[in-house]
């Protein structure tokens, strides 16, 4: 294992939630609905953008918890 990979490995443990962004379509393979479905007309790219997470952490969940979880 690498030192970065020790890193987020370290950092994970420390946290009790992890949020992770994959590719276009990994989650569609598994039934799950298309994240534009669900956000409309936000910008996706400025909804996982560091600073937008930090200044609306309820809202970033929010949208995370209607897209993926049932």
């Amino acid at each position: 294992m690498t030192e970065e990979y020790r890193q987020l490995k370290e950092y994970m443990d420390q946290n009790d939630k992890t949020v992770a962004v994959t590719g276009a379509g990994i989650s569609y393979l598994y039934g799950m609905r298309r994240l534009k479905q669900s956000v409309g007309t936000m910008n996706a790219r400025r909804i996982f953008s560091v600073s937008y997470v930090r200044k609306n952490p309820e809202k970033f969940y929010e949208i995370m918890k209607d897209a993926f979880l049932d």
